[in-house]
């Protein structure tokens, strides 16, 4: 299992998982930036956002490391990305379940 989830996140570094409510959230990172992806099925296949893509910018410029993301569940479809931007760390909010972000 662990092979094929590595596989499905070719291309971002970096990544960070979290499950819930059936939904795996990856960030990872790629050149400059954080991108977020989902999928049903733990990586096999990616969830499609409203344009068709299979992920979504969340936040750049941003240093090549992990970026912390935390899927608040009691608030619906509210997500939170922390991005290193060294000296700082720069935090963004999606209140669509990832479609939009915005940074606080």
């Amino acid at each position: 299992m662990q092979r094929r989830r590595l596989m499905a996140i070719a291309g971002l570094t970096h990544p960070t998982l979290v499950e819930c409510n059936g939904i795996l959230y990856v960030t990872g990172y790629r050149g400059g930036a954080v991108y977020l992806r989902r999928s049903v099925d733990g990586g096999r296949t990616w969830l499609r956002f409203a344009d068709g893509a299979e992920e979504r910018l969340v936040g750049a410029p941003a240093d090549e490391a992990r970026a912390g993301l935390v899927k608040l569940e009691t608030q619906g479809r509210r997500l939170m990305v922390a991005v290193s931007r060294t000296p700082e760390i720069d935090v963004y909010m999606s209140a669509d379940d990832g479609e939009t972000w915005v940074r606080e």
